[in-house]
């Protein structure tokens, strides 16, 4: 086994060469960062996704170029019903196959097509799931799409402001956090997002499932800037207030998404400040902490209390002991190992996106590749068997360096935009 060396999101080709467009798929990965979980995904995040299941069902032999083909032309159907099912149908093509050099082909078609459908108020149904082919479609096509997220983000940003359906906004504000995260490199765009996210999350009068979405969009978009300027530091000041008192929140959801994007910045700042990392009001913070982590309200359910105490159990020690998390997923018999709130909160965002495709991804995606420092070498002589050795690299330095290396990046972008002028 060898290990792959840590590659340049940003600067590698949007193509790589001769990838096989038939693959088959299994299930992938958990909730909880102690987990070890089987061979994929154990479950949709969305009821929209429902009959994802039942895809594997349908995987004789398709000629999925064809397919992509066939469904992306359906997508101009006048009635509501019948682009919803093509959506779909996208949505598990593109979830449980590989298919970057038939995409890519026909990537102004698709995402033309799919602006339309966003834009459209008729259906919830019809905004969620183009919201979720947007971002499988970024992850299919991969780093150096930035032309493509100009020209998408600015629909999403105007549906985020003007919408009243949390099921459509929480969707969109997951949708712009992906496809930012993948493919812009402007640190200024960033932040930009990252404020609208805060100014959301921030609103009390919001739904549970969008505030949720907002921090955690916040948090995904946190782990691509660099842990040592006073930029990353001023974020953490004015955002731990908002999310102290989002721990005080009546759903449970809420309360651990914050604890867990508390314990993600601390970690990154820890991490990548010269000097000892330091917050006035910590001892009030790991009281707050233990106390939500030795719940026993009666008045909040069994199932709540059990899942808050274990939360909050990892974040005090991730917090107070510095003691990083760890998630495992298993492959085949080889087990990968994520460390950190920052891979965690990676990895959560592209097993939301990819459901029980998640697996596939893993093995000849080198998006995935690149950011989670995996190495897939199939066999080459019966390829379509799945007969793979997965290389995991130890996480830490190498994650540490294209993190930074990603940060530089953005930065320098945003200095030319009056990135200095922001903060």
């Amino acid at each position: 086994m060898t290990h792959i060396s840590p590659k340049n999101l940003l600067k590698k080709a949007v193509k790589s060469a001769s990838k096989a467009s038939s693959r088959t798929a299994t299930p992938a990965s958990s909730r909880h960062a102690s987990d070890l979980e089987e061979d994929g995904l154990s479950e949709g995040s969305d009821s929209t996704l429902d009959s994802l299941s039942s895809f594997q069902d349908d995987m004789g032999n398709v000629d999925w170029s064809d397919e992509l083909k066939k469904n992306i032309e359906e997508l101009s159907e006048k009635r509501t019903t019948a682009r919803e099912s093509t959506l779909l149908r996208l949505a598990k093509i593109l979830s449980h196959k590989y298919l970057d050099e038939d995409l890519y082909l026909q990537r102004d078609t698709i995402m033309d097509t799919l602006k339309k459908c966003i834009k459209r108020s008729g259906s919830v149904q019809e905004r969620i799931l183009a919201a979720k082919v947007i971002v499988l479609c970024f992850i299919t096509l991969g780093a150096g799409e930035e032309s493509l997220y100009k020209d998408v983000s600015p629909i999403l940003k105007s549906i985020v402001h003007d919408t009243t359906e949390p099921d459509v906004l929480s969707a969109v504000i997951n949708c712009l956090a992906v496809i930012s995260f993948v493919a812009s490199t402007d640190e200024l765009e960033t932040l930009k997002l990252m404020d609208m996210f805060t100014v959301i999350f921030k609103d009390s009068h919001r739904s549970p499932q969008t505030i949720v979405s907002a921090v955690n969009a916040h948090g995904l978009l946190f782990t691509t800037l660099g842990g040592s300027s006073r930029i990353t530091r001023s974020i953490f000041d004015s955002t731990m207030p908002i999310l102290t008192r989002l721990l005080e929140s009546s759903n449970v959801e809420i309360r651990v998404s914050s604890g867990e994007s508390m314990a993600l910045m601390i970690e990154i700042l820890r991490d990548n400040c010269d000097s000892p990392f330091r917050y006035d009001r910590m001892k009030t913070l790991i009281a707050s902490l233990n106390s939500l982590a030795t719940d026993c309200s009666k008045h909040r359910s069994k199932k709540d209390r059990s899942a808050q105490r274990s939360a909050f159990r990892e974040i005090i020690g991730s917090i107070d002991d510095e003691q990083s998390p760890e998630l495992k997923l298993k492959f085949r018999g080889e087990v990968i190992t994520f460390t950190g709130w920052s891979e965690i909160k990676q990895l959560n965002a592209f097993r939301e996106a990819l459901t029980e495709g998640l697996h596939v991804h893993f093995q000849y995606n080198d998006l995935l590749h690149d950011i989670f420092e995996v190495s897939f070498t199939p066999d080459m002589e019966n390829d379509s068997q799945y007969s793979s050795n997965y290389v995991i690299s130890p996480s830490s330095e190498l994650s540490k360096l294209r993190s930074q290396d990603m940060a530089k990046q953005r930065q320098r972008r945003g200095n030319r935009e009056g990135l200095n002028d922001y903060y």
